[in-house]
């Protein structure tokens, strides 16, 4: 959740005395990939059209959500990730812990002078029972309370 845009929106949203939940629709999975499939499921998931992705998924579990939000502290922000699948596919949504790692892992594939070129990598590790990625590929919705990185006073310097 360090480099999601969407946490970050949303983490901005909370410090700002918001509440704030961040949807995100798992467009990197292709139907028949796992979660743990990264830069394979990439090419894969390429190939839909946008008009094809199931975002009203993504938003009637972000609007099921919203009671839960608005009794949380502010503070507090809600990780929301759904499968694209269709709603009767959906197998429902389940509280899940945050992956140790994300679904594909950006590496720099080669630096010279003036440029950067980059490529995703599947993270070579095992999907983590219970996990954001776990529950996406079991076809359920994933949501996580999350709080914004914060200073740090009790340490001493």
């Amino acid at each position: 959740v360090l480099h999601s845009g969407t946490v970050g929106a949303a983490f901005t949203a909370a410090a700002n005395g918001c509440r704030a939940l961040a949807v995100s629709l798992d467009v990197l999975s292709a139907a028949d990939a796992t979660a743990g499939s990264g830069g394979a499921a990439v090419a894969a998931a390429a190939l839909v059209r946008d008009a094809d992705r199931h975002w009203a998924t993504a938003a009637r579990v972000a609007l099921d959500l919203l009671p839960r939000l608005t009794a949380a502290p502010v503070e507090n922000v809600l990780n929301v990730n759904v499968p694209d699948l269709p709603p009767d596919r959906l197998r429902g949504v389940r509280r899940g812990s945050l992956s140790a790692f994300g679904q594909v892992q950006m590496t720099v594939a080669e630096a010279g002078h003036g440029f950067v070129r980059t490529s995703l990598e599947e993270p070579g590790q095992a999907v983590q029972p219970g996990s954001d990625l776990a529950l996406l590929a079991e076809g359920y919705a994933s949501v996580t309370a999350i709080r914004a990185v914060t200073e740090v006073t009790d340490v001493d310097l």
